[in-house]
């Protein structure tokens, strides 16, 4: 072995604690990149087949199934493929309130075969008669396992059903539809349904459907056209049809920003795992440098030892790049497996995404030998002279101006002025350390701002709403809906509404449709008018979907949805909020205009109603609990009700919650990144206290042969920690608010609409973590300093 290479190893092995931190700085950094970006790569492929997969082009409902008539339609130009389905809509019996969920069951011909949207089984097995495989995401609205028993209604009564697998859809989110979805065999559905395409009995519907994949997508109508007349040349009855249209790619966009900004905190570890190593280099230099005139003494170039050092480096970057890649591959995939309940997303296979190496080595390696090329080009130009002259560790100097306070302000604690002494003692080094508290403590402020700014822009989408029951029902004429509802104890106030989305060029833009009258949302105008009586037409936009189009007052907007296509003029703007991940804002027209873009409302036909708010008298927990099972057992158990095919009635506040928690996910991943970049600052300042303490060894044992005990020197050493950490807080409280500013604007452009909201808290958050921060890498130097024994002290050097 060369002479370099046992120098290198003695540098590494000599200062273990030292070697172990400088290892951990790295580590951290890598592994925090390696992790997010498998939590990325895995998340947005769950997410990518939640949205994606094979939609059919055209829908097609129809009174019956002839398998007789698959040939014909197989050959209809532009088909690519025809998939029969069967729909029975009925109810889940849970524990909460209101008792029950709407639960769709789907069927196939064949379940091993679906050309058209394929579900994926990712546990268990495919149903028999009897049995149910549920969606993943069902999870999101009630807990189950394989093996669980499930009630359900039948056209004869209750069924108990089975739970034997579960699968995830391309496109399905039934957590965020409200909506449960599971898959039952052809036999098994045709056992408990009893019913015949298009009835309706006690809240069950049962519907036929023929889903059309097409070539050209341009030409969907006219297929939708030529496939129905085939039908009808076939006495089949055509029902409806429908052209589901493309997916919006823009919650898929959101998530890759989400992970931008989690890259972006993730990297300040990796630029303060180079200030580390640029300290620890710095320090070694100084240690060493008699050795350095001593190996220019005997011939060594500057370039050669230069090298040497390097390779030590090279070293702490090997044992921490290979254990924070492996770490961080498989913590990455863990953290995804983890997160995946609470969206919820089914979890596919583990893969390797190919920038995954190039990123672990470029941080564990890259940044480390970057960062120590300053300090070696500076330390190694000492000449032969100096060098040999030097002595030691240079504990440096404080300051003369320091000891003359002290000697005035004799009622501050020795162990205080002794602890500041050391932060003036290496002015570089304190530098240093406080860039790097001061990134940290930055990014907690920055990462409590995002957050809180996120949570209160989501927890005011439904404030407007002076309502505490949500009606989700088929369409019925809103005079008899209310005639139902008004009946139905504790019920103070009906009003309809109407939600949906649309695209734009600008971006997903969320629908609301509010009748002009209405009494209980209380809007928040901004500028121009609110609706009228016999507006048609019109709309008001958000302010932030406004400012993002730049759309104007008296301007137009074309919308589309369900197949329908309408200009509306812009009348003013309004204070409504979005949850929509990606999303552009929102925008407020009239219900009966929202209707008839959706195709709900007819010609002729005005003033129907498929989602209705509920004003409650008594407005306690209690008695809104009972107005919800009231509603429930009004829309859905009775035979004639309103909700023929299934409504969905829950508490405002329910809803409100579970879209908040949907952004919970978001919530962890930046305090995940807020806690990688801590920990990297906590490496650095244990470091340098480290660093410091060996530096004051004859300190140290003066200290002790003077009598002080063990507690009162790593008193002195929490001391330097504190005050470290004291001014990281000043100056990142001072510092902080512009980076958590445009941070949260970062946000706004990339995930989600948000309004700045600095919170004082955030404060008290970030002086709790550098409190937490300095007081661990203060125990580690304290501890050290204690245990020192005075002979070996009195012998250093």
């Amino acid at each position: 072995m060369s002479a370099t290479w046992k120098k290198a190893l003695a540098d590494v092995t000599r200062r273990k604690g030292r070697t172990l931190l400088v290892v951990l700085g790295i580590f951290v950094a890598v592994f925090g990149l390696v992790g997010l970006t498998i939590t990325e790569d895995t998340v947005s492929s769950a997410l990518a087949y939640s949205v994606g997969g094979h939609q059919p082009d055209v829908v097609v409902g129809v009174k019956t199934l002839d398998a007789a008539l698959l040939p014909a339609l197989r050959g209809t130009t532009n088909v690519t493929a025809v998939q029969y389905q069967t729909s029975f809509l009925t109810h889940w019996h849970i524990r909460q309130a209101p008792g029950l969920l709407p639960l769709a069951i789907d069927s196939r011909p064949d379940l091993r075969h679906v050309p058209i949207n394929p579900f994926q089984l990712i546990a268990g097995r495919l149903p028999h008669r009897g049995e149910i495989v549920m969606e993943y995401s069902d999870l999101g609205l009630q807990s189950f396992a394989i093996g669980d028993q499930m009630t359900v209604d039948g056209a004869w009564g209750p069924v108990r059903l089975r739970v034997v697998g579960t699968v995830r859809t391309p496109g399905v989110n039934p957590a965020a539809s409200g909506r449960a979805l599971g898959y039952m065999s052809d036999a098994g559905l045709q056992h408990i349904d009893g019913m015949t395409a298009g009835t309706t009995t006690n809240g069950l519907r049962l519907s036929y459907a023929i889903d059309i994949a097409v070539r050209n997508v341009a030409h969907a109508p006219t297929t939708a056209t030529t496939i129905t007349h085939v039908l009808r040349v076939h006495r089949t009855q055509v029902l409806d049809v429908s052209l589901p249209g493309a997916i919006d790619p823009s919650a898929i966009q959101a998530l890759h920003g989400v992970f931008s900004l989690l890259r972006i905190l993730t990297l300040l570890a990796a630029v303060m795992s180079g200030f580390l190593i640029l300290n620890t280099v710095s320090t070694l230099i100084v240690e060493q440098t008699a050795i350095i005139g001593t190996m220019k003494a005997i011939g060594g170039t500057r370039a050669a030892i230069m090298r040497g050092y390097l390779l030590s480096v090279g070293l702490y970057s090997l044992l921490a790049t290979l254990s924070g890649m492996t770490l961080g591959l498989f913590g990455g995939y863990a953290l995804a497996v983890a997160l995946a309940p609470t969206v919820p997303l089914a979890i596919g296979s583990f893969t390797l995404p190919p920038e995954v190496i190039p990123l672990g080595l470029a941080v564990g390696f890259g940044v480390p030998l970057l960062a120590a090329l300053l300090p070696l080009w500076t330390g190694t130009r000492i000449t032969v002279r100096e060098a040999l002259s030097a002595y030691g560790v240079s504990a440096g100097q404080g300051g003369g101006l320091l000891s003359r306070v002290s000697r005035r302000m004799t009622w501050v604690p020795q162990t205080v002025w002794l602890g500041l002494d050391g932060v003036v003692r290496k002015p570089w080094r304190t530098a240093l350390t406080l860039l790097t508290l001061c990134v940290a403590s930055i990014c907690f402020l920055t990462v409590q701002t995002a957050a809180s700014s996120v949570q209160a822009t989501v927890a005011s989408v439904y404030r407007p709403w002076d309502a505490d029951v949500v009606v989700h029902m088929p369409a019925l004429p809103l005079n008899q809906a209310r005639a139902l509802l008004r009946v139905v104890p504790n019920v103070r106030r009906v009003d309809r509404y109407a939600e949906g989305s649309t695209t734009t060029p600008w971006g997903h833009l969320d629908l609301w449709g509010i009748d002009p009258t209405t009494r209980i949302y209380r809007y928040r105008l901004t500028s121009g008018r609110w609706l009228r009586p016999g507006d048609s037409n019109v709309v008001l936009l958000s302010v932030d979907a406004a400012a993002t189009s730049g759309l104007k007052i008296g301007g137009t907007l074309t919308v589309s949805a369900g197949g329908g296509t309408r200009t509306w003029t812009i009348i003013g703007t309004v204070d409504q909020t979005t949850d929509t991940i990606g999303g552009l804002g929102a925008a407020v027209t009239t219900t009966d205009a929202l209707y008839q873009l959706q195709g709900i409302e007819q010609a002729g036909q005005t003033n129907l109603a498929t989602e209705v708010m509920i004003q409650a008298g008594d407005r306690s927990g209690s008695a809104v609990a009972r107005l919800t099972n009231s509603v429930n057992a009004a829309v859905n158990g009775a035979p004639a009700g309103p909700a023929s095919g299934g409504a969905v009635v829950a508490r405002l506040a329910d809803v409100s919650r579970r879209h908040q928690q949907s952004w919970n996910v978001l919530y962890l991943l930046l305090y995940i990144a807020a806690l990688i970049v801590g920990a990297a600052g906590l490496v650095g300042l244990a470091n340098a206290l480290i660093t410091s303490v060996l530096e004051r060894r004859r300190e140290i044992g003066m200290w002790r042969a003077m009598g002080a005990t063990g507690g009162r020197v790593a008193q002195v050493f929490w001391t330097e920690g504190l005050i470290l950490g004291g001014f990281a807080w000043i100056v990142s409280a001072v510092c902080g608010i512009l980076p958590a500013y445009t941070f949260v604007r970062y946000v706004r452009q990339t995930v989600l609409p948000t309004t700045f909201v600095m919170d004082a808290s955030a404060f008290l958050v970030m002086l709790a973590a550098i409190v937490a921060m300095t007081t661990l890498a203060s125990t580690l130097s304290a501890a050290r300093a204690s245990r020192m024994r005075i002979a070996d002290i009195l012998r250093y050097e």
